[in-house]
């Protein structure tokens, strides 16, 4: 579970260097405390560096660099990275670091919930078609800004977070969570179980 969500994280706002053994993260500094989860996991040594509003963590690792890159986690990704080959049972669990990387989630007035994920085109194709048939969530349009992007709204939305975050232990970002719980209170309180 553990290592399927943090690849996911690599694969959205983690850094492997071309050039040398180093595996790093640049995160906001109010998401410093994933860092600490991942060091532990990975039993390194290195600190995490807070410079402003931000946290670094580098870890120099030739195995853990070459892993990353075996299953497609590669230098310069942002814009030609692939969905990786990622069995069913840790699907949700990837896509909730990846979403935590590159993902967002925002509730508008009154209680509409919105999820959205970026990455490069072919990502973003395959994440719709892998939700469309787990889930059965619908294929939407795909818009591009500066990389590709996919939303999901009301119903589809909060299938997709109650099963992202279904067994996800205490690895998940707390803000992110917080505002689904939120939606998940407000809509009960409105609706009772009803979907």
């Amino acid at each position: 579970v553990a290592s399927a969500y943090f690849f996911g994280w690599f694969c959205s706002d983690g850094c492997v260097s071309s050039n040398s053994n180093c595996c790093s993260f640049h995160i906001h500094v109010r998401d410093s405390y994933i860092l600490e989860l991942f060091k532990n996991y990975i039993g390194s040594s290195h600190p995490v560096e807070i410079r402003g509003d931000y946290a670094h963590l580098r870890i120099y690792d030739p195995f853990l660099r070459e892993s990353l890159i075996t299953h497609g986690c590669t230098p310069r990704k942002s814009l030609v990275i692939d969905f990786p080959d990622v069995p069913d049972k840790f699907l949700s669990h990837f896509l909730r670091g990846y979403f935590d990387g590159d993902g967002s989630i925002m509730i508008n007035d009154p209680n509409t919930i919105k999820v959205q994920f970026l990455g490069s085109k072919q990502f973003v194709e395959k994440l719709q078609k892998l939700l469309n048939r787990i889930l059965n969530l619908k294929l939407n349009k795909n818009r591009y800004s500066h990389m590709w992007q996919c939303l999901y709204y009301g119903k589809d939305a909060r299938k997709l977070c109650k099963w992202i975050y279904n067994k996800c232990k205490n690895l998940y970002v707390k803000r992110k969570k917080k505002i689904f719980d939120k939606h998940v209170n407000r809509w009960h309180e409105i609706y009772g179980n009803k979907e």
